[in-house]
This record gives C-alpha cells, sequence and structure tokens, in this order.
C-alpha cells in the first residue's frame, strides 16, 4: 500500500510540470528571421553608414504590398464577405550597454518607434531634464544627424533616415563622445567612447481575431499569437472554434517578465526578436482566408569607414569613423486567400 502511495504522489507531482512545459514551447516555438540582407544595406546606406547604395528594386520587392484589382480578386471578396480578419502587433527594445574599459560604468538605452518619430531614452543623460527620453522626429530631408550627450562620457551621435515607408524604420546609434585629448581652442573631434550591446530585451504586446457567418454551417477559425526567444509567453496563444459562425479572439498577455538576449558577436549577423499573429479560416467547401501580422526588430553592427559631421552648437564637430549600431523596426501584414479545389492561391 505504501508503494502504491508513493507511485501516485510521484504521478501527481511530475505530469502538471510536464504539460505546462509543453504549452509554453508552443506559445514561443516562433523564430522571426533575419531581414533580407538586401534590406539592412539599403537602410545603412540611408542613415549615412555606407557610402554604397544596395539595389532599390529589392527593398520594393520586400516592401511590395500592392492590392490585387483583378476579376479573380474581387469574386474572392464577395465569398469572403460575411467573414473578418484583424490583427496588431508591436514591439520596442531595451539595450544594455557596457564599455571595453571594466572600470566604466554600464548604461541602458530604449527605443520606442511610432509613424512619427522615435523615443530615444538614456539611462544617464547628461541633464535629468531629459529622463522622459528625446522624441526623434522623422527627417524631411534625406537623414539628420544629432549628438546626444550622457553623464560620464556615455554619449551618442544619432543618425535618422528620411522615413520612407510605414513598414520599415531605422535609427544608427553610434557611440561617441569628445575627445579626451581635446582642448577649447580646436575644434574637438567625437570619437568612439569604447561602449558596445551586451544584451537586448524585446517588450511586445498583439492582438488577433476573426469571425464567419456561415448561415448555420459548420466551418473553422483559428487565431494565435507567438513570440520569440526572450519573450515571455501569454497565458493564452490560441483559440479555435468550428462550429456555425465561428468566432475567435486571442489578447498577449505575458505570463511573466521578459529575459534578455545575449548579443555578443550575433550582432555582426544579425539579432533579432518579434512577434507574430495569425487568424485562419476555413470555409465549409474548403476555401481559407489567412491573415498574419508580424513586427520585428533587427539589431546590426556597422562599421563606418569614413568620418561623418555633426553640429554642435553651431560648429561642426568631425565624428569618428567606426562602430555603430542599426536598429530596425519592420512590420508586415500579410492575406492569404485559396482555393484548394482550384489549386489556385492568392497573396497580397
Amino acid at each position: 500500500m505504501k508503494i502504491l502511495f508513493r507511485i501516485y504522489l510521484v504521478l501527481f507531482l511530475v505530469t502538471p510540470a510536464v504539460a505546462q512545459e509543453s504549452v509554453i514551447d508552443i506559445a514561443s516555438s516562433y523564430k522571426p528571421e533575419l531581414l533580407p540582407s538586401e534590406l539592412v544595406n539599403y537602410l545603412s546606406y540611408r542613415v549615412g553608414l555606407t557610402d554604397e547604395a544596395s539595389n532599390s528594386l529589392s527593398l520594393k520587392e520586400v516592401l511590395a504590398n500592392e492590392d490585387d484589382k483583378s476579376e479573380s480578386t474581387v469574386k474572392r471578396k464577395r465569398f469572403w464577405a460575411g467573414s473578418k480578419v484583424d490583427g496588431e502587433t508591436y514591439i520596442n527594445v531595451i539595450l544594455n550597454w557596457v564599455n571595453k574599459d571594466p572600470t566604466k560604468p554600464s548604461m541602458t538605452t530604449s527605443l520606442d518607434f511610432n509613424d512619427k518619430f522615435v523615443l530615444f531614452k538614456m539611462s544617464h543623460p547628461f541633464s535629468k531634464a531629459y529622463l522622459g527620453g528625446y522624441r526623434i522626429s522623422w527627417p524631411g530631408t534625406s537623414r539628420s544627424v544629432i549628438f546626444l550627450e550622457g553623464d560620464k562620457r556615455r554619449s551618442f551621435v544619432v543618425a535618422v533616415p528620411k522615413k520612407e515607408t510605414e513598414t520599415a524604420w531605422a535609427i544608427a546609434l553610434c557611440p561617441r563622445h569628445f575627445d579626451e585629448k581635446g582642448n577649447d581652442y580646436e575644434v574637438t573631434e567625437i570619437k568612439d567612447n569604447g561602449y558596445r550591446i551586451s544584451d537586448a530585451t524585446f517588450s511586445v504586446t498583439g492582438t488577433s481575431s476573426g469571425r464567419f457567418t456561415t448561415v448555420g454551417v459548420d466551418a473553422y477559425a483559428r487565431s494565435s499569437v507567438l513570440v520569440s526567444e526572450g519573450i515571455s509567453s501569454g497565458y493564452t496563444f490560441e483559440d479555435v472554434a468550428r462550429s456555425a459562425d465561428p468566432d475567435v479572439s486571442v489578447i498577449y498577455r505575458p505570463k511573466g517578465e521578459n529575459k534578455s538576449i545575449q548579443v555578443g558577436d550575433k550582432i555582426k549577423e544579425g539579432v533579432v526578436g518579434g512577434i507574430k499573429v495569425e487568424t485562419k479560416l476555413i470555409a465549409p467547401a474548403g476555401q481559407e482566408r489567412i491573415m498574419t501580422h508580424e513586427s520585428r526588430i533587427q539589431i546590426n553592427e556597422v562599421i563606418t569607414k569614413e568620418k561623418d559631421t555633426v553640429v554642435i552648437g553651431g560648429i561642426n564637430h568631425p565624428v569618428e569613423e567606426g562602430h555603430c549600431v542599426l536598429v530596425t523596426r519592420f512590420d508586415q501584414r500579410v492575406e492569404i486567400m485559396n482555393e484548394p479545389s482550384t489549386g489556385i492561391e492568392y497573396s497580397h
């Protein structure tokens, strides 16, 4: 009797933990792809980090999302007139920096992108008046270059390109400060201050929903929210219905705190975090409508080969070439409607 009791006790303690772990793995199984190198190269050029422009056609192909006005498109939209799919995603990032000289203090920066400006916060700005961050508007010209001074030489030269699309936004962060050997009688060069990103923490929000009016006939609907490594899985990552007039929705609500991702040498290839939501509807006859929304932030190292210039107090200061970081936010919406019976698939 004692042996049986011990067996039951072991099963009771072990089984729930295994089941819970499988759910967490599914919710965090999303692995966002690195952004196309053509896009990264193009944005590096636009922000002034490189002098060689990539093929602009590649950028257009990446960002192409034109609506198909063909007769087939009109017909399939009429078929799905009784349905609705919707989704929204958002992501920002916190970057921790350490110095190559271990005696110097660390620092933290955060980036919050939107269509009007990027909010850049520093943990140790030169003045406490800027603890709330700097609102850096997207320039109307080709690009803007500014110097943001931090306490104890924790400063940046920031370059922002003109916003060309509502899909991809980028900002360059170059850790720089006044040359320690400079004097009051010469224009001081802005030199590399030795800071490098140690780790990154991504934060996200997301919603996904869908419904289909079928007039009493069973259909299928599924909404899901997936997040990448380091981002806390949500309490609910999917909602599924197989019924007449199915209606599903999921809101990302994190279970815990997000974990930092170590950057190191991975920054040379790119470090990326993201969130992806998807809604899938299947009609009684098998036609499918699938909508996905995805937001990613990618961090890339770019080594500049030539000096730049930044205006401080009305004086042009040369900026030393070398290590910079390109931070890109990329949003993507894809909708697919297909007809299995004919093997034809449409996307826009």
